[in-house]
């Protein structure tokens, strides 16, 4: 192990808008402005609230070579701030990062396992085998970068409270805390008090008895380009979200299973939330995901709304509501192709209140239309019975030969024409003819070979015609 002297206590102005907007929002809330002094360096005194720069050409204040040298020495001696990278390797030890900042890295292959391979021994029978936790009063932070983590189907990966934590660029697979006496709560991460940003990163087989791959209680979830497959729980397959703000973007779901125990399992095939803060989820990719009870796709309860947009639902199955379960939900510019409700009087999406606007429904499998004796409850999404006369339910297309008509008053002009330049270059599942879900020429040529009057009976109808984007 090689531990730098010098400590590093200058940044630049311009390392300081590299580094992490979240961070940099979590720590000013945490109180204070990180920084103070000239106009082109800063003195950054003991009570520095982020990291500085780091790239692969940087000198870490720790290097961690190889497996036969100790990630924990590194954190024992390390202050808070300091950046420790690993080399090439495997390394097979559980990290306590005592609630100091601390920012774990790799420019090569470095793995963290959660069972030693050769004798068969699980590094810890209780909680996660990296551990961070500060107080109420006083957050710890963590960052971890370029990782691989791999569980063997046994243990949780990360367990942390009362922190901020970013998780950058990481891989996680056969994740598994079902088992555990103290951390059955997110197969990778389970988190609670923290401010969780996780970016860039995979998640395959993880396992929890809620949150498959990550569940967090309190504060925030932050969760882009990332990707969760076959991971599974009793709640949320592969995220589960208790009191938390929620935001979602850019990121897959496939595969993902909520199976039924007992009641209110089996809810959430991909994602489920309960919280009475705001849940976004928007430009993400749900496909084969399977819930057993309620909300084949996405389970939302709480008071604030869920908001879908630009998003795609695509064979999701749950015994009621093949894509969206959700108490409250405005959904925009959405996809649902060929979801399933297994039940009699199942529906694609079931809502208490809210609309769906600009959406496209194709090739449904649902029930009989149901309302319960609340009268809370819709149903539609097949090809011949979309029910446009929910007041909650605007302008939205079945499939049809005319596709191209966005604001459904059976004709492809202008406005259509406006929508589609207004999101050229953007992500939108309606407008998308070549399948890769960004608006190009490809997409221009389809609504151009569309232009003019759709066929009789080709669009859903109904509602006041959408307004064009300007």
């Amino acid at each position: 192990m090689n531990h730098h002297a010098t400590r590093h206590r200058t940044i630049t102005i311009a390392m300081l808008a590299a580094a992490s907007t979240t961070t940099l929002a979590f720590a000013a809330a945490r109180g204070g402005d990180p920084v103070g002094g000239g106009d082109d360096v800063v003195d950054v005194p003991d009570y520095q609230t982020t990291w500085r720069s780091f790239t692969s050409s940087d000198t870490p204040d720790f290097y961690v070579s190889d497996p036969s040298e100790s990630i924990q020495d590194a954190i024992d001696d390390a202050q808070d701030w300091d950046i420790i990278e690993l080399g090439d390797g495997e390394w097979i030890e559980t990290l306590n990062f005592q609630g100091k900042a601390i920012w774990l890295i790799t420019y090569e292959d470095a793995q963290l396992r959660g069972e030693d391979r050769h004798t068969g021994t699980l590094l810890n029978h209780t909680r996660g085998i990296l551990q961070q936790e500060g107080t109420a009063s006083d957050y710890a932070h963590l960052r971890l970068s370029n990782l691989t983590f791999i569980g063997e189907e046994k243990t949780q990966c990360l367990q942390a409270r009362n922190a901020t934590v970013e998780v950058l660029a990481c891989s996680f697979k056969d994740w598994n805390s079902t088992e555990l006496m103290n951390a059955k709560m997110g197969g990778a991460i389970g988190v609670v008090g923290c401010d969780t940003e996780v970016r860039g990163c995979s998640f395959d087989a993880c396992v929890a008895y809620r949150g498959g791959a990550i569940h967090t209680y309190g504060s925030s979830l932050v969760v882009t380009d990332s990707t969760f497959v076959r991971c599974e729980s009793v709640g949320g397959g592969a995220i589960r979200v208790d009191d938390a703000d929620v935001l979602i973007e850019r990121s897959t779901f496939d595969s993902c299973t909520a199976w039924y125990v007992s009641p209110p399992s089996g809810e959430g095939g991909a994602i489920s939330t309960s919280t009475d803060a705001p849940v976004t989820i928007t430009d993400c990719h749900f496909g084969n995901n399977r819930a057993d009870r309620n909300g084949g796709a996405i389970l939302h309860s709480g008071v604030d709304t869920l908001t879908v947009t630009d998003c795609s639902f695509v064979k999701n199955e749950s015994r009621l509501a093949g894509a969206i379960y959700s108490k409250s939900v405005q959904v925009r510019r959405c996809s649902l192709t060929g979801n399933t409700s297994t039940y009699d009087d199942g529906m694609v999406i079931y809502i208490c209140s809210g609309a769906v606007s600009q959406s496209r429904f194709c090739g449904n499998t649902i029930g009989t239309p149901n309302v319960d004796e609340y009268g809370i409850a819709e149903s539609y999404g097949s090809n011949e019975e979309l029910n446009v006369s929910a007041s909650w339910l605007r302008p939205s297309l079945t499939c049809n030969s005319c596709e191209s008509d966005l604001d459904i008053d059976g004709t492809v002009g202008i406005t259509e024409l406006l929508f589609l330049l207004n999101d050229w270059g953007k992500v939108s599942v309606l407008q998308d003819a070549d399948g890769d879900r960004f608006i190009s020429a490809s997409d221009l040529v389809s609504l151009l070979a569309d232009w003019g009057p759709c066929e009789e009976d080709s669009f859903g109808g109904g509602g006041s015609p959408i307004d064009p984007p300007f």
